[in-house]
């Protein structure tokens, strides 16, 4: 597994197909790091709260003046407090954010003139009690191809933070087939569910967890000159958890994931309901 994860996401150091789908009593609350860092928050009032990553939207190449992959991330938010995580991001622009254990945002970003990024997102967090469902927008310039800096605003709230990322070549420059990737996947580590997916050659996503939940979905490489998948899936027989119930767990979940040359797989995704993590290798 890549030492270059074990940095930016040591609080959730191996794995779980899905916080989603569960923690044990083990699980670290991100109440232990301080209040949740959202990087985008506050619910649309109207309840009509779309995930920017699902598949059946149309994104159009928007000319980001960042290239895709994976990148460390650091949040500092208004309130003065600062939370550590990664970032993917696809040859279209779609994102995901993670921080762990239970924090991620969806989005998409597009390029503007000057280096100039704009785009919005769709925060879901557990804020220790609950799941909390937000949005917001981002705006923000690239010092290069490599690194960039956005401000994020939520839609609702006096929420904001500044959010810097910089790309790791050496887990995002990989050129990568689904034949490459296929094989079964494996989560096996002390607080968390045991978990196992298996990626078809064709891309299509069987798999299951300790407790009993299925997955069933689809993976695709939207540039294979980059080691980045987008990932879609359903969760099925989940039982509650501890942080959240059956039907919370369960449903369709999108996200991004990345493949590294060690044969581990990394997937980010969330259903809106709650976050999913998985850092598996085969």
């Amino acid at each position: 597994m890549p030492k270059y994860i074990a940095t930016p996401l040591v609080v959730a150091s191996a794995a779980l197909l899905l916080a989603a789908c569960g923690g044990d009593d083990n699980s670290t609350n991100l109440a232990e790091i301080g209040d949740p860092p959202t990087p985008l928050v506050n619910v649309n009032p109207d309840g009509n709260n779309t995930n920017p990553n699902d598949e059946d939207e149309s994104v159009e190449s928007a000319g980001v003046p960042i290239l895709p992959g994976y990148y460390s991330t650091t949040v500092v938010i208004n309130d003065g407090s600062e939370a550590t995580g990664a970032t993917i991001i696809d040859s279209d622009g779609r994102f995901t954010t993670f921080i762990p254990d239970t924090d991620i945002t969806l989005g998409v970003m597009r390029g503007e003139p000057d280096n100039q990024i704009s785009g919005e997102g769709f925060n879901t967090a557990y804020n220790g009690s609950s799941w909390e469902q937000n949005s917001g927008t981002l705006t923000g310039n690239a010092e290069n191809d490599s690194s960039a800096t956005f401000f994020l605003d939520a839609s609702t709230s006096d929420y904001e933070s500044v959010v810097s990322i910089s790309r790791s070549v050496e887990y995002s420059d990989n050129s990568i087939t689904l034949g490459q990737v296929s094989g079964t996947f494996l989560m096996d580590e002390a607080g968390w569910l045991t978990t196992e997916i298996t990626i078809q050659e064709d891309g299509s996503i069987t798999g299951n967890d300790e407790s009993g939940c299925t997955f069933l979905g689809e993976a695709t490489i939207p540039d294979p000159s980059y080691s980045i998948l987008r990932i879609s899936f359903s969760a099925d027989n989940c039982p509650d958890a501890d942080t959240a119930t059956a039907e919370q767990r369960s449903g369709l979940y999108s996200g991004l994931g990345f493949f590294a040359t060690d044969n581990s797989l990394i997937i980010f995704a969330s259903n809106e309901t709650v976050a999913a993590y998985f850092n598996g290798v085969k």
